[in-house]
């Protein structure tokens, strides 16, 4: 067979075809579950064929009375029908010596499902596993065609009730799961409560008391146009870097957002993140990954307690552009040799960013070396000292030497015409918040106060 077959995450229906096709003496099935294809597999031959299954409903089948129905056309063609309790093996065995076997039932069902079976080229003739087999049919005991009969008038109105609570028991699941993922898929839609984003921005305000960005399309001028790209544009007068940080127990002090750098943003009404270059005026450019091969992480021997190995991590950085299970934010460890650069593969991690917290994991590794190496990336997530601390390290503002300048692209995630745009610190880092501009609300809560006054 080869050993690229003899082990297939797969269906291994044509590996069964395949063994009876060449089997000269004998052909014996264990399966605990079976249909007519048991049927059409054995239907060709002239060998001797023995199917050995556990004839109890205890032992799982998912229609017990179409299994009773195939037993006894089975029996009335000649089949040696066996019973051995509790049974569970689904083998070929061909000619004593060759066996296919796996986690496959002999249903059509199971040629759909995701299986994995083995078909060893060797002969294992008088090997422990044969020897086992061999127990096994010597245990077992025929089945009685009118005992089949028996069962079979016994179980009809059992086997409905039982088919009609299965298909109930299949339609709440369905249901469950398509509720369960709407329900997740609204959390994640919800947009962060107004006292969550009042309180992350109360210690950080715009001198004009709101900064406002209205989406505007100008031409590469500069001018009011139709024209070739979007901008998010302050309103007059307001400066985007600008910020006044209160502390009720000491004078206000200003925060100087870095003039045209990159600094890390979150969409509070979707949840999503991005790198935005900030600029007095407006906001033009969007980026959702970073490389920091300027930033690698000095790792620790995963063999040693604490001692500094020769590996270091590179870390990028990605936004992903939906939000799944809260997931807002990817990483990739790709580790090398400090000295020589080798590549070892890498690591990768899932990240969420509230505002208020900050969690990370891993999620795989790529090679047996990178995988050595997850225990000491997840020490980086293990502490909130430790999370801050890499919070810092990868979501710090920078600027990047080449920016790209015809790829103004704002609009790619700056999709409604207006938004506000506040700040606030975690770790230490400035964050700008984005949310869409509730002007309707600032409009009620203005008419409520003037006629409290």
């Amino acid at each position: 067979m080869g050993v690229h077959r003899e082990h297939q995450a797969a269906d291994i229906y044509p590996a069964w075809k395949r063994a009876i096709a060449s089997a000269r003496d004998s052909m014996v099935v264990f399966s605990p579950y079976f249909d007519a294809l048991i049927e059409r597999l054995t239907k060709n031959t002239d060998l001797p064929v023995t199917v050995v299954t556990d004839l109890s409903p205890e032992s799982g089948a998912q229609d017990y009375l179409a299994q009773l129905r195939a037993i006894a056309r089975m029996l009335k063609r000649g089949t040696d029908v066996r019973h051995l309790d509790r049974v569970h093996a689904k083998v070929l065995w061909v000619d004593d010596g060759r066996v296919v076997y796996g986690s496959q039932n002999f249903t059509t069902y199971a040629r759909s499902s995701r299986e994995a079976s083995t078909a060893p080229a060797g002969d294992l003739t008088d090997t422990t596993f044969t020897t086992t087999l061999q127990q096994w049919l010597a245990e077992s005991t025929p089945i009685d065609a009118d005992l089949i009969d028996a069962l079979i008038k016994a179980a009809k109105e059992p086997a409905a009730a039982l088919a009609a609570a299965h298909k109930t028991l299949t339609d709440t699941y369905q249901r469950t799961v398509e509720e369960h993922a709407e329900a997740k898929a609204r959390t994640a839609r919800s947009p962060m409560s107004r006292e969550t984003f009042a309180a992350l921005t109360a210690a950080v305000r715009h001198p004009q008391g709101q900064a406002r960005l209205t989406r505007t399309e100008m031409d590469e001028a500069g001018q009011y146009s139709w024209g070739t790209y979007t901008t998010m544009l302050a309103d007059p007068g307001n400066d985007l870097t600008k910020w006044i940080v209160t502390d009720p127990n000491a004078p206000d002090t200003t925060l100087d957002l870095a003039h045209l750098s990159m600094h890390p943003a979150l969409f509070t009404d979707t949840k999503r993140m991005a790198f935005l270059r900030v600029g007095k005026t407006r906001i033009t450019y969007a980026r959702f990954s970073l490389w920091l091969p300027q930033r690698p992480l000095r790792l620790r021997s995963p063999q040693t307690d604490g001692a500094i190995s020769a590996v270091e991590a590179v870390v990028t950085v990605t936004f992903p552009n939906e939000v799944v299970n809260e997931v807002n934010m990817q990483l990739e460890f790709a580790l090398s040799d400090r000295f020589s650069g080798v590549q070892f593969g890498a690591v990768h991690a899932d990240a969420t960013f509230t505002g208020q917290d900050f969690t990370a994991h891993t999620t795989r590794a790529t090679t047996p070396r990178t995988e050595e190496y997850r225990p000491v990336i997840e020490e980086l997530f293990a502490t909130p000292q430790a999370l801050q601390g890499f919070f810092r390290k990868i979501l710090s503002s920078f600027t990047y030497s080449e920016l790209g300048i015809e790829n103004k692209n704002a609009d790619e995630i700056f999709t409604e015409p207006e938004y506000e745009l506040a700040v606030t610190r975690f770790a230490g880092v400035p964050v700008l918040l984005v949310r869409e501009d509730d002007w309707y609300l600032r409009i009620s809560d203005q008419i409520l106060s003037a006629l409290e006054k």
